[in-house]
């Protein structure tokens, strides 16, 4: 999913003063953020974006859940998001291969078979991005967020 934030709007230029309005109105720059700091502010701006797009989405299939995972071999806990044709997607391959009906599918296989959703749902976010100046907001700063990840994990 956080593949299909980052090409929802074009991708920005790093610039080092970046900042964010907090929740308390104060101004965070980014580039002072540790890298668990910047995971943080990640989660919940994705948060924020996805229950802002859910609330502007009539779509059903489209809506966006978030959930805190720990990924196997791993105590850290990681939140991934996805919408629900994915969900939906993933449990009925799940039950299928408990039952014989057919192998389980691996998850790439599954985003590449409801790549035709995944664009629509992109066509969607982009058209709230459009119409919602806070949303395109909330993707600029976790674009940038994001970027700034990259840099520090290299």
């Amino acid at each position: 999913m956080k593949s299909l934030t980052n090409g929802i709007v074009a991708a920005t230029v790093f610039c080092a003063t970046m900042s964010i309005a907090a929740a308390e109105d104060q101004v965070v720059v980014i580039e002072d953020l540790s890298r668990s700091e910047l995971r943080k502010e990640i989660v919940l701006i994705e948060q924020e974006l996805y229950q802002m797009f859910n609330d502007n989405n009539s779509a059903v299939e489209f809506e966006i859940k978030c959930e805190v995972l720990m990924r196997t071999g791993t105590h850290i806990p990681v939140q991934a998001c996805e919408p629900k044709f994915m969900r939906d997607a993933r449990a009925q391959n799940a039950a299928d291969s408990q039952f014989g009906i057919q192998t389980l599918i691996q998850d790439s296989e599954l985003r590449q078979y409801y790549a035709g959703d995944y664009e629509k749902l992109t066509l969607a976010m982009e058209g709230l991005a459009k119409k919602s100046g806070n949303f395109s907001q909330l993707v600029m700063i976790l674009n940038k967020l994001n970027a700034r990840l990259a840099q520090l994990e290299r």
